[in-house]
C-alpha cells in the first residue's frame, strides 16, 4: 500500500486558537486511524501562547506550521499546499465545523467520480443555542462564505473545497499579481481552474458548519474587502465575467442601492420574527452589511477609473 494520503485538510489560522482547536477536536475521528488522511495547519504569524496549548493535544494528528510573519491568506494557504502530501487538498477554516461525515463523503464522491478535479461543498450556519440577535441575521439571511454554482465557473469558498494536488500546483495555487488585494483569492483561483478545464461538480450535501458569530461592524469591514477584491479582479483577465458589472458600481448611487436591498431583505424577514420592528431591524442590518459590498465595489471601481483617466 503506497504511504501517499488521498486527501490532505488544510487549515490556515490566524488570532484564534479556539477555533482551531475546535476544529482539531471535530477532525480527530476523520484523521486519526486512516492511513489515507493528513492534516496540515499554518498559523499565519499570530504568535499567542495559546496556539502551543492547543496544538498540544492533536500533535499525533496535525502537522502544524506557525510562520514567523504574518504573509496574508493567500500565501498562507500556499504554505499548507506546500506541506500537502495527498492527491487531493481540502481546505476549510478555524471558523468552521465538518459533521463526523465530512471526509467519509468525500471520498465516497471521488470513489464514485475518480476523474473529478475539483469538490464544491457548502457552508451552513453554525447557530449557537442561545444566539444573539446578529448571529441570527447572519444565520438567516446566510451572510457567511458560500459557492456560486456557475455553469462556466463554479466558484468556490475556501471553508470547503477539494483541489486536485497536481493540478493546484500547475496553476501556481493562490493569489493573483503583486498587487493582490488580499480577498476573493479563492474566486479567482476557481476561475483558472475553469479556464483550465478542470473537471468540477458542486455538491450541496457535502457541507460544514460556519460560525456566525461575528459583529455588523466586522462584518461590513469583511464585506467591503470583499465588494473591494471582486471589483478590483477585473483588472486580471481570470476574473469572473459577471464580476464587470461590479466595475459600474458608484457611491453616489449607494443610497438608491440600498433602498433596493432593503426591500429584497424585508421580504426574506418574514421567517425572523412575528414582531415587525423586529423584522425591520434584521433586514436593515443584513442590507447595511452588503451596501458595504457594493461599497467596496465602487471603491475599486473609483480607482480604476483614475488610473484610465476615464
Amino acid at each position: 500500500m503506497s504511504d501517499t494520503p488521498r486527501i490532505s485538510v488544510a487549515v490556515s489560522t490566524f488570532r484564534r486558537p479556539q477555533g482551531l482547536a475546535r476544529l482539531l477536536e471535530s477532525l480527530r475521528p476523520q484523521i486519526e486511524g486512516h492511513r489515507g488522511r493528513e492534516l496540515v495547519a499554518i498559523n499565519d504569524g499570530s504568535h499567542d501562547a495559546r496556539y502551543a496549548e492547543a496544538v498540544a493535544r492533536f500533535a499525533d494528528i496535525v502537522s502544524y506550521h506557525p510562520l514567523p510573519q504574518n504573509v496574508g491568506i493567500a500565501r498562507a494557504r500556499n504554505e499548507c499546499a506546500a506541506r500537502a502530501r495527498g492527491d487531493y487538498i481540502v481546505y476549510t477554516d478555524d471558523d468552521c465545523v465538518p459533521p463526523p461525515f465530512w471526509l467519509d463523503w468525500l471520498e465516497a464522491r471521488l470513489d464514485a467520480n475518480p476523474e473529478l478535479d475539483v469538490v464544491v461543498g457548502t457552508t451552513l450556519p453554525n447557530m449557537p443555542k442561545r444566539p444573539r440577535f446578529f448571529e441570527r441575521v447572519n444565520g438567516h439571511y446566510e451572510l457567511i462564505p458560500q459557492p456560486v454554482p456557475q455553469p462556466d465557473a463554479p466558484l468556490f469558498v475556501t471553508a470547503n473545497v477539494a483541489i486536485r494536488r497536481t493540478l493546484f500546483e500547475k496553476l501556481g495555487g493562490f493569489g493573483f499579481g503583486p498587487d493582490f488585494p488580499g480577498a476573493g483569492e479563492d474566486t479567482e483561483l476557481a476561475c483558472r481552474l475553469a479556464s483550465a478545464g478542470s473537471r468540477t461538480v458542486v455538491d450541496f450535501n457535502w457541507y460544514v458548519r460556519h460560525d456566525v458569530s461575528d459583529g455588523l461592524r466586522t462584518q461590513m469591514r469583511r464585506y467591503w474587502r470583499y465588494g473591494y477584491a471582486n471589483a478590483w479582479m477585473c483588472r486580471v483577465t481570470t476574473a469572473p465575467l459577471h464580476n464587470a458589472r461590479m466595475m459600474t458600481a458608484r457611491r453616489w448611487w449607494l443610497p438608491v442601492h440600498t433602498v433596493s436591498l432593503m426591500k429584497d431583505h424585508l421580504e426574506m424577514s418574514k421567517g425572523f420574527s412575528s414582531w415587525t420592528p423586529m423584522r425591520w431591524l434584521s433586514a436593515g442590518a443584513a442590507s447595511l452589511v452588503m451596501a458595504a459590498f457594493y461599497d467596496g465595489c465602487a471603491a475599486a471601481a473609483a480607482e480604476r477609473r483614475r488610473e484610465l483617466r476615464i
